[in-house]
């Protein structure tokens, strides 16, 4: 196990039935979401949902958020959108 793994232990199962459910997580829904991992560690995060889900994660930056989503039920307009909408 990694530490990011170790990082995300946690919360990885939340977040990843999260992304099965509804295809999106944003940074800050999860503790573990926070902005330096999200920016230091996207790729890898990546990774690690793709894997612990089945699904193709991948992950965008719209001023203030990160967020990782379902590229089989968002388009990265899509969830920059989502995004500027978010309370």
């Amino acid at each position: 196990m990694t530490v990011l793994e170790m990082h995300l232990s946690n919360d990885l199962p939340c977040i990843c039935s999260e992304l099965q459910n509804k295809g999106i997580v944003f940074e800050g829904d999860f503790l573990v979401l926070d902005g330096n991992t999200c920016k230091s560690k996207t790729i890898a995060m990546t990774e690690i949902f793709s894997r612990e889900t089945g699904l193709d994660i991948w992950y965008t930056f719209e001023n203030p958020y990160f967020a990782f989503y379902d590229t089989d039920r968002f388009t990265e307009d899509d969830v920059k959108k989502k995004i500027r909408n978010k309370p």
